[in-house]
């Protein structure tokens, strides 16, 4: 069993800000849209002391950040719908 893990991610079904463009959106392409992880490890917890803005972007950049609301990667897009009870 390894000691530590350094895992990467981003959500696809139903696509998020970050990934929409994989999938055919007018989004911007986001080639790092696996690394919303809050800066990494040194920003994360040394610059920002664990502070991490609401969509994974780094805390100490400039709001809106890249994928918050009014920011680069957030264009208004609906990807899905669901209706109540429809997902469990």
């Amino acid at each position: 069993m390894p000691d530590e893990t350094h895992g990467h991610g981003r959500l696809m079904d139903p696509p998020s800000r970050n990934a929409m463009w994989r999938f055919g959106y007018a989004n911007p392409v986001n080639y790092n849209d696996n690394e919303l992880f809050c800066g990494g490890y040194a920003v994360h917890w040394q610059q920002n002391k664990g502070k991490c803005g609401v969509c994974g972007d780094a805390y100490h950049l400039t709001q809106p950040r890249p994928h918050e609301a009014g920011g680069e990667f957030a264009k208004g897009i609906i990807v899905r719908h669901y209706t109540v009870g429809q997902v469990t």
